[in-house]
């Protein structure tokens, strides 16, 4: 999955990642996941821990939580590009011709595991729902992909399905998050 091939892919001594490929586009690609995904996850707990009831104690997990977005979007435009705006790091042509391949749908011991794929990256879809994206089509496209999770994932959607989201949370508390 994209979580063991890029999260837990950790730099040698040089800083170069275990890699299928030799591109360079497949190491940006392995060091902008790992950045994103672990500033998603940063949010995501900042965000899960709000309580509203202790309203600096919130403040202090929004501010957490902001940081970590700004990261998190820092992360994905540099998908986008490098000093040049026309050239992205990771070419959309070597990674569904030359990475993605390596990644087929597995099953082992009854438990699905997907291709790399924003689809089956937990804890963006665990942060959409606890912000507000709520909706049946999410809820949906939640249900139906928690298969191809890890435990620990599932049983954190399971529970981002199920919660009452920060947006409806702060509508009518009289909360200040301007400087959040």
């Amino acid at each position: 999955s994209l979580y063991t091939y890029a999260i837990f892919n950790e730099p040698d001594e040089n800083g170069h990642f275990k890699a299928f490929t030799t591109t360079p586009d497949e190491q940006n690609f392995i060091r902008i996941t790992k950045t994103s995904v672990d500033a998603c996850n940063r949010a995501r707990l900042a965000i899960a821990a709000v309580d509203l009831k202790d309203p600096a104690e919130a403040l202090i997990q929004l501010n957490e939580a902001t940081n970590a977005l700004k990261e998190y979007r820092q992360a994905l435009v540099s998908f986008l590009r490098s000093g040049d705006l026309k050239q992205p790091l990771v070419q959309p042509d070597t990674f569904f011709d030359h990475m993605r391949h390596f990644f087929p749908v597995l099953e082992i011991d009854g438990v699905k595991y997907g291709p790399p794929s924003a689809a089956y990256m937990g804890a963006m879809m665990e942060l959409d729902l606890r912000l507000g994206l709520t909706d049946e089509f999410q809820k949906q496209h939640t249900q139906t992909r928690l298969d191809y999770f890890l435990p620990d994932e599932r049983r954190s959607l399971e529970a981002a399905l199920n919660c009452t989201s920060l947006m409806t949370q702060l509508v009518g508390t009289g909360l200040d998050t301007s400087s959040a």
